[in-house]
């Protein structure tokens, strides 16, 4: 049922059905693995226990620097718009990003991620020299 407003040529919708429309709830959208590009699993893991996100925070980031905005994370997560949002503020003061944009919080995850890699010790020696550049005096040994 279809009512005229008082406005000449627009249609207004029911209360009900109104109502009905807003009370449906989000469905989140089928997810692939929630990890940002290039970044293998186990070192996206580090990042965010390094960086003390949670796993919100964490899936929020890791869409972002797939290229998504905010407005499609929403549905994606299932979560609303003001909630991505809150998520993302928190996700930035955390990495220590104030008012960031998207090519600012991929740098700083990167850098993040190179900082945990390289104060691995070196998997031949178990000095702490820079091995993924060969100044190790091991790296060149079969083991």
């Amino acid at each position: 049922m279809v009512r005229r407003s008082l406005f000449v040529g627009t249609l207004t919708m029911p209360r009900r059905a109104r109502a009905a429309r807003k009370a449906l709830p989000i469905q989140p959208e089928p997810l692939p693995a929630l990890t940002p590009p290039v970044i293998d699993a186990a070192t996206w893991r580090r990042v965010v226990e390094f960086a003390g996100l949670s796993d919100r925070q964490a899936e929020v980031i890791a869409l972002i620097m797939h290229g998504l905005g905010d407005k499609q994370i929403g549905p994606k997560l299932g979560i609303r718009y003001g909630t991505v949002r809150m998520h993302r503020e928190r996700a930035l003061d955390r990495l220590g990003l104030d008012g960031a944009n998207r090519a600012e919080v991929t740098s700083r995850v990167f850098a993040l991620a190179w900082e945990l890699l390289m104060d691995e010790p070196c998997p031949h020696c178990g000095c702490r020299r820079d091995h993924r550049q060969r100044k190790c005096r091991l790296a060149g040994k079969p083991s």
